[in-house]
């Protein structure tokens, strides 16, 4: 079984090497994984998936193998990340007013792919039909509209917290979510209580859109 823990468990060991080499080679490293990914779901989509597959690329289920999460579809987030995290320690006031920059540029990257139908290569291509079906991108493995949309959304989200965070009123409220945030897995079981939760209401969150918005922000 490869599940969301399996994965953060990859990236983790991964990115104890990745974390030594130059930011050049990492943004390298990155756009080969994205391609490779995107390549694999273009013309290895109608092939006969091996466990080697659906563990690197393709989440399904092999021969005694259950596979969610692939490895190689999120290592560019994970590379993000440290060079986020680079850019944060170098300079944080300097990097934090670049995110709302960085975050519009994701979106509109993400619309540009969405509108003119440019991730025909991903698996679960799903044509626009209204404007809740613009929203609806691939993440099994994630796909490229996917990645930029949810990032960029995230980007802006963190600008407004660290904005908010000067207010005696807000530091209230955000210094659990801080606190939270920063325990992986207990964040990570939280969550699946939650769902949990959510789950004895199906007349509420199955099928209700409005439903569905509000557990995904919760």
């Amino acid at each position: 079984y490869f599940g969301i823990l399996s994965v953060l468990g990859f990236l983790m060991i991964a990115g104890g090497f990745l974390v030594h080499l130059k930011s050049s080679y990492l943004i390298f490293i990155a756009i080969l994984a994205e391609i490779s990914t995107i390549l694999f779901c273009s013309f290895g989509k109608n092939t006969l998936f091996s466990n080697i597959t659906y563990v690197l690329f393709v989440p399904g289920q092999g021969k005694n193998i259950d596979v969610y999460f692939s490895f190689i579809p999120w290592l560019p987030v994970a590379i993000l990340g440290i060079l986020f995290g680079r850019l944060q320690k170098n300079n944080w006031e300097n990097f934090i007013q670049k995110l709302p920059v960085i975050g519009v540029g994701f979106i509109l990257i993400a619309s540009i792919l969405r509108f003119f139908n440019l991730e025909f290569f991903q698996l679960r291509s799903i044509p626009i039909i209204d404007w809740k079906s613009f929203f609806y991108g691939t993440k099994y493995p994630p796909s490229l509209f996917f990645l930029m949309m949810t990032l960029g959304i995230s980007m802006l989200i963190l600008f407004v917290l660290h904005k908010l965070s000067f207010s005696n009123f807000f530091k209230i409220i955000l210094k659990p979510l801080s606190i939270i945030g920063k325990s992986a897995l207990f964040f990570y079981m939280a969550h699946l209580a939650l769902y949990r939760f959510l789950g004895l209401f199906p007349e509420i969150f199955n099928g209700n859109y409005s439903g569905v918005i509000f557990a995904w922000f919760a």
